[in-house]
C-alpha cells in the first residue's frame, strides 16, 4: 500500500519528537520516507504501527487523536468534516478509510446507538493499542469539531488500559471489551456540522474516489498474482510425480 506522507505530517511527527525514518529502522521496515511517499506492505504496516505502540505516549496520541491536527494533511478526514453530519462523516471515512492504512470501520445501527467497531484487515491482525486509541479518539472529535458540542460516547471499550489521560478527553469510562467499539447516539450523529462544506466535498471526492480506484486495482492484481503462484506452488508436485512415472 502507498502512504501519503506530508511535509507537513513530518513537521507534526517531529513537533512531537518522533522521526518516522528512526521508527521505521526500529520497526525492522527497510524503507525510509521519500519525495512524501510511503509504500509498504500490510505485514510492514503493522510492525510501523507496533512500533509506534512501543514509543508513543498517551500524550502523543492525543495530538494524533486530535482532527483539527491532522485534517489538513489527511484528505478523508478533512472530507469528513465537510459532512452534513455525524452520519454523514462516518460513512465517508468508512468509505475512503483504506487510503490512510489496512483499518475498517463496522457500522452496527440499532433504534437509538450505532455501534463503530474498529478492525484490521484479513492477515487477522490484532490491532495495537495506539492504533485503537487513535481511531477513537479521531471518531470522537470528529464529532465535537463537527457539531462544536462537547458530544461524548455513550459507551466506549477495548481489551486495553485507557489510562487518565485518555479517560479525561473521552469523558466516560471506558470498559473492558472483546472488540474495539464504540457507541455514540443516533441524535449526536445526526446533529448538523457547522464545518459542512459542500463545495469542497465536491472538489474532494474525485480525488479520493481516483485514489481508492488505485488501490483496488493494486489489491486486486496482488490477488492475481498470489492465485497463480498458489497453483503453481500446488501443480507442481503432481507435475513432477507423472514426469517421474514417465
Amino acid at each position: 500500500m502507498k502512504i501519503m506522507v506530508s511535509e507537513q505530517f513530518q513537521r507534526f511527527m517531529k513537533n512531537l519528537d518522533v522521526d518516522l525514518n528512526s521508527l521505521l529502522e526500529a520497526a525492522g521496515v527497510n524503507k525510509v520516507v521519500w519525495q512524501e511517499q510511503l509504500t509498504l506492505s500490510d505485514v510492514e504496516y503493522w510492525q510501523l504501527m507496533n512500533e509506534f505502540d512501543n514509543q508513543l505516549t498517551d500524550e502523543m496520541i492525543l495530538g494524533l487523536g486530535n482532527i483539527t491536527n491532522i485534517n489538513t494533511f489527511m484528505p478523508s478526514f478533512f472530507a469528513a468534516l465537510a459532512a452534513k453530519n455525524g452520519e454523514q462523516a462516518i460513512e465517508r471515512l468508512v468509505t475512503y478509510k483504506s487510503l490512510i492504512g489496512p483499518v475498517h470501520l463496522k457500522i452496527v445501527t440499532k433504534p437509538a446507538v450505532v455501534n463503530i467497531h474498529i478492525v484490521g484487515n484479513s492477515l487477522g491482525i490484532e490491532l495495537p493499542r495506539f492504533t485503537v486509541m487513535t481511531e477513537q479518539l479521531l471518531l470522537i472529535s470528529l464529532l465535537r469539531v463537527g457539531t462544536g458540542k462537547p458530544i461524548k460516547p455513550t459507551a466506549i471499550g477495548s481489551k486495553y488500559s485507557y489510562g487518565a489521560q485518555l479517560d479525561d478527553v473521552i469523558g466516560i469510562r471506558p470498559q473492558q471489551l472483546a472488540d474495539n467499539c464504540i457507541q455514540f447516539q443516533v441524535a449526536d450523529l445526526q446533529r448538523p456540522f457547522i464545518s459542512a462544506n459542500n463545495s469542497m466535498w465536491t472538489f474532494l471526492q474525485p480525488g479520493l474516489d481516483q485514489q481508492k480506484l488505485a488501490i483496488e486495482r493494486d489489491q486486486s492484481l496482488l490477488a492475481t498474482v498470489q492465485a497463480l503462484l498458489l497453483k503453481k506452488i500446488l501443480v507442481a508436485p503432481f507435475q513432477l510425480m507423472r514426469w517421474q512415472q514417465v
